[in-house]
């Protein structure tokens, strides 16, 4: 039977005198390297060392070892696994056992993942070179230091989470205080050595490999303990990154089991910024994953320790978001678009501007759009902005020249500015008009400026002017000799802008839409031509 897919009749043929095989059922085909590439999902040289170690074959004396890393790799993983043996050891009545317990650790899991402690005695050393390891390769692995006056633990006084590589061998660990204390790290990991690369792995995976592939599914939370509370509670397709952001070697893993990847993290705020760098990671190696943000800032452990299995699965399933909706969702608190509406744009392009799909960019660009409260030709033509990095970016979708009291202020600068350039004043109005400005004040003035038949009725117009909301901020583009005429041509055009994005997403005749559209693409290339920068920005 073939083992790449279900089947009843077998159809695996395999010629074993030119060393390939072939499925007629589902096509799979291959030499013995590609088989194992295929059947362990391993990489090309993971491949061949599987095959090199069946077959008794030591690939050291084939490999360029780095300088820095002489030992043995052999040793090495001879060496962890009596020190994961050790630590066992020192667990059996300890404090760090007493601690798991009150974490509602069962025994049977603390056997499971050979949890263990090290102890204060820093006698770790001793018991290595007792069992004939030379001091090089102890202090290879990383797990003892020399100090003036002897030999310490890293890991003393820690709880121990052995880490394991894809072949169940443990490889380095990982170590937790009992008691958390502000002087010194919360969790320590074995330093980089020649079977220990912490980018590379994943708490758990050794054991969860099988369930991902039966569920076709993979939960990454972010800690030791969530991987152990939800695999206690049956939820075994399920692994961490060793205490730093997922990494895309260990994506590109998790990759070849499932693609169907779903992030869970805690509902504070370090937990909703590691969702975020998460998704873009992801998003570099074209991998859309799912993101679960947990209620009240609680963690995986937390959540599955006082939930149970069947209610932790049943959030995990309906409370999934989308990249999209992840970051407009969360960002949005973080940003405020509603005040940095260009900062909250530019965040969300910066994620879309990845995405491989045309009809998934346009589908995330209309919910951004949506979101804000802008059209979606609006953002479009922002996102070509920000894509070509044109200076105008930014300021078709700007919230600063409209929100609350400061739009009344800018309505009543470019008063200022038909005041400022009376000779203009035709060019100006004949984009504009009256019922574009929302202030009533406003209104009245550009209908006087408007009647106003030559200079001196124009100056009658600022004479009469007496209240402070009115005097201030045209007196103000009066005396300012840096304003030109451009920008306040360039203010005329945003207004028009605006304006008809408004009639836009109101007007229901098709005809009419069309014809605002194209006046919006014209007056885009308009604001194009504008190289300097507002004093109303």
């Amino acid at each position: 039977l073939c083992p790449f897919h279900n089947e009843k009749t077998p159809s695996f043929s395999i010629s074993e005198e030119k060393g390939v095989y072939h499925c007629f059922g589902c096509g799979a085909s291959g030499n013995s390297i590609k088989f194992l590439m295929d059947y362990y999902k391993l990489s090309f040289l993971e491949a061949i060392e599987k095959l090199a170690d069946m077959a008794g074959i030591d690939l050291e004396e084939y490999k360029k070892i780095n300088p820095n890393f002489k030992t043995n790799r052999k040793e090495l993983l001879k060496l962890t696994e009596e020190t994961m043996k050790f630590f066992q050891k020192n667990l059996k009545g300890s404090e760090a056992e007493k601690y798991l317990h009150s974490r509602k650790i069962s025994n049977e899991i603390i056997e499971l993942f050979k949890i263990g402690y090290c102890n204060k005695k820093n006698d770790l050393f001793n018991f290595l070179k007792s069992k004939d390891f030379s001091e090089e390769t102890i202090l290879t692995s990383g797990l003892c230091i020399k100090g003036n006056t002897g030999f310490y633990d890293k890991f003393r006084d820690r709880v121990i989470f052995p880490i394991y590589d894809r072949d169940n061998n443990p490889v380095g660990f990982g170590g937790r205080i009992l008691e958390d204390r502000k002087d010194v790290a919360k969790y320590l990991n074995s330093p980089e050595n020649p079977i220990f690369h912490k980018g590379d792995l994943l708490f758990g995976f050794n054991f969860s490999k099988e369930e991902i592939l039966k569920e076709k599914l993979v939960y990454v939370v972010e800690g030791y303990m969530d991987v152990i509370a939800l695999f206690q509670n049956d939820i075994k397709n399920v692994v961490a990154p060793l205490g730093t952001s997922i990494t895309e070697n260990q994506l590109n893993t998790l990759k070849k089991f499932s693609e169907n990847i779903v992030f869970i993290f805690d509902g504070d705020e370090a937990g909703i910024t590691a969702a975020n760098r998460a998704i873009d990671i992801a998003s570099n190696l074209n991998i859309k994953p799912k993101v679960v943000i947990l209620p009240n800032e609680m963690d995986p452990y937390d959540f599955v320790i006082k939930n149970g299995k069947q209610k932790t699965l049943q959030y995990f399933t309906q409370k999934r978001l989308q990249p999209i909706d992840f970051k407009l969702k969360f960002l949005s608190k973080k940003f405020q678009p509603d005040q940095n509406k260009v900062i909250f744009v530019k965040s969300i392009f910066n994620y879309i501007k990845n995405i491989e799909s045309a009809i998934e960019r346009e589908d995330f660009l209309k919910k951004t759009a949506s979101f804000i409260g802008e059209s979606f030709e609006t953002i479009l033509i922002e996102f070509q902005n920000y894509l070509k990095k044109e200076p105008t970016f930014g300021r078709l979708i700007d919230n600063k020249f409209y929100s609350g009291k400061r739009r009344e202020d800018i309505e009543m600068e470019f008063v200022g500015g038909l005041l400022k350039y009376p000779d203009k004043k035709d060019i100006l109005l004949d984009i504009v008009s009256e019922e574009m400005f929302s202030n009533e004040k406003v209104k009245i003035l550009i209908k006087e400026i408007k009647e106003a038949k030559n200079e001196n009725e124009l100056k009658n117009i600022l004479f009469k002017l007496s209240e402070e909301e009115v005097i201030n901020p045209i007196s103000k583009i009066l005396v300012d000799e840096n304003l030109s005429y451009e920008l306040i041509l360039e203010k005329a055009y945003k207004i028009r802008y605006n304006n008809l994005k408004k009639k836009l997403s109101s007007e229901k005749d098709i005809k009419e839409k069309n014809k605002i559209k194209k006046e919006l693409f014209d007056i885009e290339e308009i604001l194009h031509s504008f190289i300097s920068v507002s004093i109303f920005f």
